[in-house]
């Protein structure tokens, strides 16, 4: 009997093992060129071919890219050029937006394509005045 008990806790014990082993998450593969745009020594042009606006509910995605300046077709040199920070700095500037970020998600030759992630600041959009009327002592002598 306990050697059948010993042998139950030693199989449950590998069984939680291999679950905890497993259960770890995938790892996400990366393309090579996108890591390979920051690490490279000398600037390397590149067009801008597509932009999504990820994080937007009340505002028009047109709008925040018009805000930011970004452009489908704009030649970008990187590493070297402030075009992603100045295209933050003007949606900060507009008090639309209480963070953003910009990613380059795809690489086809010499055409890039990025994501504008944003989170809205927050905005009142109703409110009610509840008005309370009070008996005082002064109103009774009028």
């Amino acid at each position: 009997m306990l050697r059948i008990y010993k042998t139950f806790l030693l199989t449950a014990f590998f069984i939680t093992i291999a679950n905890v082993l497993f259960a770890q998450e995938p790892a996400v593969s990366i393309n090579p060129a996108l890591q390979e745009i920051y690490n490279s020594k000398t600037p390397k042009k590149y067009i801008l071919a597509g932009i999504e606006v990820i994080g937007c509910r009340t505002f028009d995605k047109n709008l925040i890219v018009s805000v930011s300046s970004l452009a489908i077709g704009d030649v970008i040199n990187i590493p070297g050029s402030d075009a992603f920070s100045k295209a933050i700095l003007k949606l900060w500037k507009q008090n639309m937006i209480s963070s953003a970020e910009i990613n380059i998600t795809k690489l086809v030759e010499n055409n890039i394509y990025i994501e504008i992630i944003i989170t809205e600041r927050p905005r009142l959009n109703d409110f009610n005045f509840k008005f309370f009327h009070c008996r005082t002592r002064a109103h009774e002598f009028h």
